[in-house]
């Protein structure tokens, strides 16, 4: 029974839709119970089946830890470390994201005009590696004007010190996001239901897109480079390690966390997902708050990217 469940989570949980077998395609947040019936295990690929099984171990697993967490009133899921102190301010974070903008819209407008200014470029906005491109041409500039703020304050991101404590602290990501697994179902359950209500459709990241194409599944390794290493470490950076530090010196934990995590949400620009997207902000935040550490919240930020792309890749290759 967990099958069809948690089938119809994962089309949520991917922003992705499915097709029926009669080939209409069900829109997740329009048809949920049409969704379900499309997601019979006897509808299910094998390969899908064991996934979404996996899926529900995972699931199942998180459930315990907030129940041993719980009886044993013990919630330091992560150690406690000493937070580092970053020497720059709001007026560095204010400059960056202004020349962070003007730089992303002047390449946009270039590309625009160089797209559009012959049959080849008309044809090439259609290409998924143009999307990659730009992803990769988004996170550089970011990171480039981030550096440059880093450099001039001397000061260095200092994400792994060794082998043995990088995969110390991936062992801790991955029991946090054990952990905190069930909250973000939870998310996905109340999204859900408010995008029903307020009719709102649920559409897939536009990294997701590629794989649901013809030949979808040859991206798979240029989509995971970009989802699970450059997309992680570029927003850890530049959410946790460049602007909550600045907003902890400002305000409290709490409002610290909500304001960074109501950005990283806000600017995925994902209307139907914003509150799992918020969640997972907040729990990044909180991870980093916690230890201290850049790596554990990059490291989650990786996992979670990974089973979201596993998740629609399978679902594409199941249609």
């Amino acid at each position: 029974m967990i099958i069809p469940y948690f089938c119809c989570l994962l089309c949520l949980f991917a922003g992705d839709t499915l097709t029926a077998s009669g080939g209409e395609v069900l829109d997740s947040p329009a048809a949920p119970e049409r969704l379900l019936e499309a997601c019979r295990p006897e509808l299910v690929s094998p390969p899908l089946r064991n996934a979404l099984n996996a899926l529900g171990w995972i699931f199942a697993a998180g459930v315990f830890l907030n129940v041993h967490a719980l009886i044993r009133r013990r919630w330091g899921v992560l150690p406690a470390g000493t937070k580092p102190a970053v020497p720059w301010g709001m007026a560095e974070i204010g400059w960056t994201a202004l020349w962070l903008g003007l730089a992303l819209a002047s390449f946009t407008v270039l590309e625009g005009w160089a797209l559009s200014s012959s049959a080849w470029g008309r044809a090439a906005r259609s290409d998924p590696h143009l999307l990659i491109f730009n992803t990769g041409v988004q996170s550089a500039v970011a990171l480039l004007l981030i550096g440059r703020v880093s450099r001039r304050a001397g000061y260095s991101f200092r994400l792994f010190e060794s082998f043995p404590s990088a995969f110390a602290d991936l062992r801790r990501a991955f029991r946090a996001y054990l952990f905190f697994f069930p909250a973000l179902v939870f998310l996905v359950a109340v999204s859900f239901a408010a995008n029903r209500l307020l009719g709102i459709r649920a559409f897939p990241h536009p990294l997701i897109n590629p794989l649901s194409a013809p030949g979808g599944a040859s991206l798979a390794p240029l989509l995971f480079l970009v989802g699970v290493v450059l997309a992680p470490l570029t927003e850890e950076i530049a959410f946790r390690g460049f602007l909550y530090p600045v907003l902890r010196r400002r305000f409290s934990v709490a409002a610290s966390i909500l304001l960074s995590s109501a950005l990283f949400a806000l600017l995925h620009r994902q209307q139907a997902s914003w509150l799992a997207l918020a969640g997972l902000g907040a729990f990044l935040a909180w991870s980093y708050e916690r230890t201290g550490r850049l790596s554990v919240p990059l490291f989650i930020h990786a996992i979670h990217n990974a089973l979201s792309l596993a998740v629609a890749l399978l679902l594409a290759s199941a249609r």
